[in-house]
């Protein structure tokens, strides 16, 4: 049966601004209240996030400073390197100019020891062997003698010196004499002292064992034997 007129019922709709508020308002009571449950859920669970949040910023406070302390102690530990790497430097450096005026001094101090010897050599006539030493060298040996007399004589002197080296070849005892410095002596003339050095070679096969230093003087013969090799002989 059709409806009369007077039986409509009019609605009235709300307008669309209505309707998006009253929208918005809906989801904002459905994230709060999830929110709330989250956070009730949270508070049941023993779970604090404020305190959560609170412990996580000061644990990054405490990396910063410990980052902090860290580039501290690397820029400590590059200047105490630099500084041990200095010290080493000059203390090497110290030790060499230290060994170098120790030389010096050894150097010195041998120096006044033979002029002492000279000074205080016994007040007699004739030569005196105050050193003999012999090393060896590429192409053979090198010897050092150095003659003396007393300062008191204050006199020119020559003197003749000859080399002789005992030993043995092939097994078999044998004396070995340079005929540079047998046959023909070295002759010096000094009047305090002689400084003298010079060379020779061994026969091939010539195992020396001793040498024997010949001076002949003013009709006087002194005459040392030294065990080989002499690294420094005095007498």
């Amino acid at each position: 049966m059709r409806k009369q007129p007077s039986d409509l019922v009019v609605k009235r709709r709300l307008a669309a601004e209505v309707r998006y508020a009253l929208a918005a308002a809906l989801a904002i009571l459905l994230i709060g209240g999830s929110y709330g449950l989250y956070t009730h859920g949270e508070r049941v669970a023993g779970f604090n996030a404020d305190a959560a949040r609170a412990q996580a910023s000061r644990l990054h406070q405490r990396i910063g400073r410990l980052q902090r302390q860290r580039r501290t102690l690397v820029a400590r530990l590059a200047a105490a390197h630099d500084t041990i790497q200095a010290d080493a430097t000059a203390y090497s450096q110290l030790t060499g100019a230290l060994k170098q005026s120790n030389r010096k001094i050894a150097k010195l101090q041998e120096q006044v020891g033979f002029y002492q010897a000279v000074l205080d050599a016994p007040p007699r006539h004739g030569v005196r062997i105050d050193h003999f030493s012999v090393r060896p060298t590429v192409t053979g040996y090198r010897y050092h003698l150095v003659l003396i007399q007393s300062f008191a004589f204050h006199r020119w002197l020559d003197a003749a010196v000859r080399l002789t080296v005992q030993g043995a070849i092939h097994g078999r005892p044998s004396v070995w004499s340079d005929p540079s410095l047998v046959d023909r002596p070295l002759y010096v003339h000094f009047k305090y002292f002689s400084d003298t050095h010079g060379g020779f070679t061994l026969p091939a096969g010539f195992v020396p064992s001793r040498v024997t230093v010949q001076v002949t003087s003013g009709g006087r013969i002194q005459k040392h034997t030294y065990a080989w090799p002499t690294a420094s002989a005095t007498s």
